[in-house]
């Protein structure tokens, strides 16, 4: 699974190297491990593992039956996500899941 981002500052940068894999695109990874941490579309359009942030999983309630991330991270519903961002509340449902 990646998520599509927007420009980025890494922690460690020091320690990320890329490389242009396309006339379009390069790919990241870690100098020290060769971990694949991205792959930027030109001109900052990063495709990244979700794995590579720390903010937990959200959306549990709506996620499908096989889908569960490992280890002992913060698991928030949608409720729980949209109540942490303090926005202004809507009439009814979320403007983030159509249902």
């Amino acid at each position: 699974m990646a998520a599509s981002v927007g420009a980025l500052d890494f922690v460690g940068a020091a320690h990320i190297r890329a490389f242009s894999s396309s006339d379009w695109a390069e790919r990241g990874f870690c100098q020290e491990r060769g971990t694949n941490l991205f792959y930027k579309m030109q001109p900052d359009k990063y495709i990244m593992a979700v794995g590579c942030f720390d903010e937990g999983e959200t959306f549990v309630d709506s996620n499908p039956g096989f889908f569960d991330f490992a280890g002992d991270h913060e698991r928030l519903t949608e409720e729980e996500f949209m109540a942490s961002l303090n926005l202004p509340q809507t009439e009814k449902g979320s403007k983030c899941l159509n249902h």
